[in-house]
């Protein structure tokens, strides 16, 4: 597993991605 080093919030105030410590971005907004 990967950490998480960053959540980003959208604009509705939930996450929308999800940045992770190699740099990679995983789309949360589902």
């Amino acid at each position: 597993n990967k950490s998480i080093s960053k959540l980003e919030a959208g604009s509705d105030g939930k996450v929308a991605s999800v940045k992770l410590e190699d740099g990679s971005t995983i789309d949360a907004d589902t």
